[in-house]
């Protein structure tokens, strides 16, 4: 989802927010006194429950408020047999089942709301997050079994996050008030996690990367003028930095832009032995007097990915509203005074935050230090065939697999650069493409001597009686520069119809995106000629030519 611009006053004000928001513990009156001033984009969410959200929804609305959204909520009747009678066809983004287990006496709980999920997956296509109390954990272990291959489908009970006996969870005293047996402490943290995890996650809401500023960010004081052995590490900016550290071994890439000499922050890292950081764990650097907005651009370039990935950390205001004057799709993070709000801020920002990390995560960061070594061959080979063979290329293709739809996902809605249609298929529309018999969805990993870069390319491609149609091309941008664009297209098409991929008109749905240029490129070499303006666009099969590369790479078909 594309951000709004935030005027300065915009800013300050949202960056007030935090203090509020990120406290240890939120209180209800001050929470629901914000009032926002900024643009919004809807959320809608449906909900579907047998105890109150009322309580929930009046506090929840802040947070999203926080990172730019609003939630439009439409809230059904209470309904132990959830028979989901309020459904109706208004458009939603998200259905919500909030229940309370304890009201299920009488029946094997666990098979029954398996048959209801399943009867509300019939007849709805949009992410569904289920958030249960009081379920026992046989029930909820055979429920997250049985449902696991249901695309956008999420699970979340409270007892696993929050330990009853510590936070006074239940209370039967305000129960009659507020529909539900929670606590209000418990509905406020609930609330909180709602709306900064698991609501983002079922919208899949991500970032690839945190950029921090350094000078009372990172700890406390100026290191240009203060000097190394004067600036502070308090125990609230070593757990900040020990925050940083765990988002960066959990897959989110760290960076630097600060106004610093390189050599003097090179320095500091070597020798503040107290930091948890070392200058290793940053994949990219905007070091030096630009203005942030120039850096932050650099960042993005050396981690290959778009600004709408990166989160920025700036104890500065008019840094803040500088960036997100010009890039509105950057998100925000203000570092207060106390760094504990800070850190708070960080550990919620919406797309941070992943209960299970892919494979991929693992490897952007080693994949983009390989990148430079590989530019490095690049240079000092003297053909391309010469550069391949030094390489050892392995490009696998995998059809049809549903276990890697979360990975799917990814490549269709955070790919941009080489993305011909721009489709951002959701989990249900590939599960549904992949159960189609005229249809394969096709995944390509590439790996080399010097690292795996894991599932880099999606195609979605279907085979009618006049023509192959390829519905859906992206490539990552971490897997473009080694030429290797032409090989992997034309063996996913072969994989996925080998008999007809030469004997049938290839036809490439395509449109104009703001930063699809590659791809579309690619395009138009392919058919030697300018893209006409339809949406559908003939290209002559290039299999022969794309093996004669081949003795060089080893291709690995792996089939269902």
């Amino acid at each position: 989802m594309t951000q709004l611009h935030l005027s300065n006053d915009d800013v300050l004000l949202k960056y007030a927010w935090q203090s509020l928001l990120f406290v240890g513990q939120p209180k209800r009156h001050e929470l629901v006194a914000l009032k926002c001033s900024w643009a919004l984009q809807p959320v809608r969410v449906r909900v579907h429950r047998n105890h109150g959200f009322e309580h929930v929804a009046t506090v929840a609305e802040k947070w999203v408020n926080w990172w730019g959204r609003s939630m439009l909520i439409k809230v059904g009747n209470y309904d132990d047999t959830l028979s989901f009678d309020s459904i109706d066809d208004t458009e939603s983004d998200l259905d919500l089942l909030w229940l309370d287990m304890a009201r299920y006496t009488n029946l094997d709980t666990e098979d029954w709301l398996i048959e209801r999920i399943n009867a509300l997956r019939e007849i709805s296509r949009t992410p569904m997050l289920l958030v249960t109390v009081g379920l026992k954990p046989q029930a909820r272990d055979i429920i997250q079994g049985q449902l696991s291959s249901m695309p956008s489908f999420y699970h979340y009970q409270i007892e696993d996050i929050y330990r009853p006996e510590s936070l006074n969870m239940f209370s039967e005293r305000t129960a009659r008030l507020t529909g539900t047996r929670l606590s209000d402490r418990m509905l406020l943290l609930v609330a909180r996690e709602l709306a900064c995890w698991w609501i983002p996650r079922a919208l899949n809401v991500t970032r690839k990367a945190v950029v921090v500023d350094l000078d009372n960010t990172l700890y406390s004081g100026i290191l240009g003028e203060e000097g190394l052995s004067e600036i502070k590490m308090t125990e609230g900016h070593k757990m900040l930095q020990q925050t940083l550290l765990d988002l960066k071994n959990r897959g989110i890439l760290l960076a630097i832009a600060s106004r610093n000499l390189e050599e003097d922050v090179r320095e500091m890292f070597e020798r503040r032995k107290d930091f948890p950081l070392r200058w290793s764990d940053f994949a990219a650097h905007g070091i030096g007097w630009q203005d942030k907005t120039l850096s932050l651009n650099k960042i993005a370039d050396q981690l290959r990915i778009g600004l709408d990935s990166l989160v920025f950390v700036d104890d500065n205001p008019g840094e803040l509203a500088a960036v997100s004057s010009n890039f509105p799709d950057i998100g925000l993070i203000y570092a207060e005074k106390d760094p504990h709000l800070t850190l708070t801020a960080l550990k919620y920002f919406p797309g941070l935050w992943r209960p299970q990390l892919l494979k991929e995560d693992k490897l952007r960061a080693e994949d983009l230090a390989a990148n430079i070594k590989r530019k490095k061959n690049a240079a000092s080979s003297n053909n391309y065939k010469n550069y391949l063979q030094c390489l050892q290329i392995v490009i696998d293709f995998y059809v049809n697999r549903k276990d890697q739809l979360a990975r799917m996902v990814e490549l269709s809605q955070k790919t941009n650069q080489f993305n011909l249609t721009l489709c951002r298929f959701d989990e249900v529309k590939l599960f549904k493409k992949i159960e189609q018999p005229n249809v394969r969805v096709i995944t390509i990993g590439l790996r080399d001597r010097l690292t795996d870069s894991g599932l880099i390319g999606l195609l979605v491609v279907s085979r009618e009686e006049e023509a192959v149609r390829i519905e859906e091309l992206a490539i990552s941008c971490r897997a473009l520069g080694r030429g290797l664009e032409d090989i992997m297209i034309a063996g996913a098409l072969h994989l996925a119809f080998a008999k007809d991929v030469a004997a049938l008109p290839l036809m490439f749905r395509h449109c104009t995106g703001p930063r699809n240029h590659p791809a579309r490129s690619w395009l138009a070499r392919r058919c030697s000629a300018e893209l006409s303006a339809e949406e559908w666009q003939h290209v002559p099969w290039w299999g022969k030519e794309a093996c004669g590369i081949t003795e060089n790479i080893t291709i690995k078909h792996h089939k269902i």
